[in-house]
């Protein structure tokens, strides 16, 4: 059977994960590091108009809590993100080649309020949850969690290089014959002149989409004190010089020993939530392939027929032929 497309519920929280290759830290922070990357999120995210609820970012993964409209806007925006990542961290870092190893992962979060705080939970937990910083919010990476827990939606810092402008601009004083002149050399286009600020918006989940700014900012501290004793153990552990580990960390070896975890169907609270998904989960893949085989026979009508939230399978090139004559 062929490899079926993601499940992705329209309008439903998505937890997503992109894995650097081979679990390199190769997403180490930095200071120019930290700016790109904000920077291209927030440029996908007013290219495509993603809905934010939280961002961390290790040195090894990226986990973003997205909520889609649908899986076209879905795949747009991890297009973007997922090949300028690897175009401006792997110049920054000389890295050769995308930094992500194959396709993100995305696991939807069912409608209970308490499952969308867990999922929410587990992203602030990050940096502590491993041991690495005492404190959620002194994670150097990129991180959600200081804007969170004063309100402050809006994570300030990211700059987006306009490459395309960059290139069309230099193109243009190269062509132009004055710009030989050496008394008009300093009007050459500098990548600074097309460099620009953005910022990440992020959005509440949606159990908590009527609270008040006062609200909100009482939720995430109460979040951050249960991390806090949830993981007090290793917050213990946690060495004085953390943070020259964290930044002096070599991003190109591969690590001898990685985690790794299945990937659930869903981030469900309740046995029944979780039920609900896989039947959901079973009847939309069943009508997948269906109509999916009905195509590869050459019946045109089984282009309607393909559930919403997927792409259409791989044909043969005598399929396509069939499929394009006119009828």
């Amino acid at each position: 059977m062929p490899r079926l497309p993601r499940f992705v519920p329209p309008g439903k929280p998505m937890v997503i994960t992109m894995r650097c290759f081979q679990s390199r830290f190769l997403l180490r922070p930095s200071d120019r590091v930290n700016a790109l990357i904000k920077g291209v999120i927030a440029r996908a995210q007013l290219l495509y108009g993603m809905t934010i609820h939280d961002v961390v970012v290790m040195s090894n993964h990226v986990h973003l809590y997205l909520c889609p409209r649908d899986h076209e806007q879905l795949e747009a925006f991890q297009r973007f993100v997922g090949s300028n990542l690897s175009k401006e961290i792997g110049a920054e870092i000389s890295w050769e080649g995308g930094i992500f190893r194959g396709r993100y992962s995305s696991v939807p979060v069912t409608d209970e309020e308490k499952a969308q705080v867990e999922r929410l939970t587990y992203l602030l937990a990050h940096g502590v949850k491993e041991g690495l910083v005492p404190r959620p919010q002194d994670w150097p990476g990129v991180s959600g969690v200081k804007e969170l827990m004063k309100a402050k939606m809006r994570i300030r810092g990211g700059k987006w290089i306009d490459r395309s402008g960059l290139y069309r601009a230099r193109r243009a004083w190269e062509a132009n014959q004055r710009s030989k002149n050496r008394r008009v050399r300093h009007q050459e286009p500098q990548r600074i002149d097309y460099t620009h600020s953005l910022d990440i918006v992020l959005s509440p989940i949606p159990c908590w989409q009527g609270f008040t700014r006062e609200q909100f900012r009482r939720s995430i501290e109460a979040l951050l004190e249960s991390i806090q004793e949830q993981y007090a153990h290793l917050i213990a552990q946690v060495p004085e010089d953390w943070k020259k580990r964290i930044l002096r960390r070599d991003p190109h070896p591969r690590p001898e020993k990685t985690k790794r975890s299945r990937r659930p169907l869903c981030h469900a609270a309740s046995r029944q939530a979780r039920f609900e998904c896989w039947e959901q989960y079973h009847a939309w893949v069943s009508s997948y392939i269906q109509a999916s085989e009905r195509l590869r026979s050459g019946v045109r009508e089984a282009l309607k027929e393909f559930p919403a939230g997927c792409h259409l399978p791989r044909l043969n090139a005598e399929v396509r032929k069939a499929l394009e004559a006119p009828s």
